[in-house]
């Protein structure tokens, strides 16, 4: 008699059982722990990926959407007491009958006992949860009403919270939150509350492109100029501006409308006349300076994205000749003026301030934008490239981020390393050792030839360029994203 092969029901009950026995040891190995910590939260949440994309292929008899839900199914068997929690304080947010102090108690509770850290399994699931009950609609909803002032303050500190993961800052994308801020921040840019949280939610948001799109297409370059023209605002408002408008200026498309807009030089001259003067916010003459760098580095690093994409786009219209036609903009955009400031700031900064800030408060989802500055004509721009690696692969967060995304492009940090600038290459050598202690793999000849090119451009004549061999060149231009190498 031969066997008969594993009812449905049985092959159901097998994966709830794996999900749950994992589940109860990842949790009581983050107890044991007291906290845990995102690595252990990551590996957990790979072997559970694997385990459902599993079962949701041939030969079990599950779509993805049925395994998704017994996930679900488990977790919310186990997370009896958080979901009854989440369930009391969103019941308290919706009723009209609450008072203002039952509200701010509800929102305090959900953001900063229930969201955070997200790396802790039980507070992952509370997000999650809140958002299954429609709670991120529901707080979006807050700031689009006409609640007052502290409520949307505290709405707002809720989402920003709830956005600490990749995934989650995509959920709120996708749910519409970007066209909300901005409004947002255009009819209270009066209040520095409102400003400063909208900006910190944003700059989580904004790494990603079609972030970057909805809130260049509701007008966010005209903010951000009021923001960087005020000299009154805390310099951690202008700190977020500065990061937010790093991450647009390192997206091609937006260059000729961020020039158009003259944001960058407002940027510019922000960065060169920094209020220096204690605050409510900041008190510690240090944390002043340090705070005042930090804008600098930001600022500065928008300025070179732009600058690296306008180079960029006059080398293509040469190489494309008559056909092409560059917007005036871009080639009457002077490079070398916007530079010679930055140069100045590398020379006089001791990258050590920015380090320690860097390793103890930055978490970035992407690295891309700060290597593919390595492939810049100008050497300012790779020079700063470089000192911005040195700092942020000095992060554990950042250095494993490094390895994932741009693992098999690390060459040009390498060329960089051997490059004629001898202060982008001392600083490039310390973003190797930190990224890859135990040393790396050689560059590619691809990866040595463009960087090769862009290191001695003003002694290659375009045809040069144009014939070198297909096989090194693979019609990649010397201004490409590493992570495309």
């Amino acid at each position: 008699m031969s066997d008969l092969p594993p009812s449905k029901s049985a092959l159901e009950e097998a994966l709830r059982s794996l999900l749950r026995e994992n589940l109860i040891k990842h949790v009581s190995e983050c107890k044991s722990s007291q906290r845990g910590n995102p690595t252990s939260f990551t590996e957990y949440e790979t072997k559970k990926t694997i385990l459902l994309r599993t079962y949701s292929q041939p030969p079990y008899p599950f779509a993805e959407d049925r395994v998704e839900a017994i996930n679900v199914e488990v977790e919310d068997a186990l997370f009896v007491e958080q979901r009854k929690a989440v369930d009391s304080h969103l019941a308290t947010l919706k009723s009209k009958t609450s008072t203002s102090d039952e509200v701010a108690i509800a929102y305090e509770s959900l953001s900063h006992e229930l969201f955070v850290p997200w790396f802790v399994q039980e507070r992952y699931y509370c997000a999650d949860y809140f958002d299954r009950r429609g709670g991120v609609r529901f707080a979006i909803a807050v700031l689009e009403s006409r609640a007052d002032e502290v409520e949307k303050v505290l709405a707002l500190s809720l989402l920003w919270n709830f956005g600490s993961s990749e995934r989650r800052c995509r959920r709120l994308v996708a749910e519409g939150i970007v066209p909300t801020l901005v409004p947002l921040l255009r009819t209270h840019d009066d209040s520095m509350r409102i400003v400063g949280h909208c900006l910190g939610l944003l700059w989580g948001l904004i790494e990603f492109v079609d972030a970057q799109l909805q809130a260049i297409d509701v007008g966010f370059l005209d903010c951000f100029k009021v923001v960087l023209r005020n000299p009154s605002w805390e310099l951690e408002i202008m700190k977020t501006a500065a990061g937010c408008l790093h991450m647009c200026c390192a997206n091609p498309s937006l260059t000729e409308r961020i020039i158009d807009s003259g944001v960058v030089d407002v940027a510019l001259h922000r960065c060169q006349n920094l209020p220096l003067t204690l605050s409510f916010f900041l008190m510690d003459v240090e944390l002043l300076r340090l705070t005042q760098l930090r804008v600098q580095y930001l600022g500065y690093n928008a300025v070179a994205s732009l600058c690296f994409r306008v180079d960029q786009k006059r080398w293509l219209g040469k190489v494309k000749g008559s056909h092409a036609k560059l917007d005036a903009c871009v080639a009457d955009f002077d490079v070398d003026k916007r530079m010679r400031p930055i140069a100045a700031w590398i020379d006089a900064t001791n990258p050590d301030k920015i380090r320690e800030y860097e390793v103890g408060h930055s978490a970035w989802h992407f690295l891309h934008p700060f290597v593919s500055l390595l492939l810049a004509v100008h050497p300012v721009v790779r020079r700063l490239a470089a000192f911005s690696l040195s700092n942020l692969l000095q992060g554990p967060e950042n250095r494993k981020l490094c390895v994932k995304e741009i693992g098999s492009s690390f060459g040009v940090v390498q060329c960089t390393a051997w490059g004629r600038d001898e202060k982008a290459s001392v600083l490039a050598r310390k973003a190797m050792s930190h990224a890859y202690p135990d040393g790396v793999d050689p560059p590619s000849l691809k990866e040595m030839c463009l960087f090769s090119i862009s290191d001695n451009f003003d002694a290659f004549h375009l045809a040069d360029v144009l014939r070198l061999p297909k096989l090194l060149t693979s019609k990649i231009s010397p201004f490409c994203h590493a992570a495309d190498l």
